[in-house]
């Protein structure tokens, strides 16, 4: 992408997802599970997603 100015701008990203039923547990555990989600997609690399399940479970399982 060229701004305008001239120059190239590249972005890469690194997300980390969690998901859960407000019944299973409260809104802090979550956040935990995304910041460790994000924690493994940066280590993975670059332009990596990591994500787990309400559970503590990656999801998609990986094979």
């Amino acid at each position: 992408m060229s701004s305008r100015w001239g120059c190239q701008l590249q972005v890469r990203t690194s997300i980390g997802v969690s998901s859960f039923a407000r019944s299973q547990q409260d809104a802090s555990v979550a956040l935990a599970l995304a910041d460790q989600a994000l924690y493994e997609a940066k280590l993975a690399g670059r332009d990596q997603v990591k994500a787990f399940d309400g559970h503590g479970q990656h999801f998609p399982p990986s094979n």
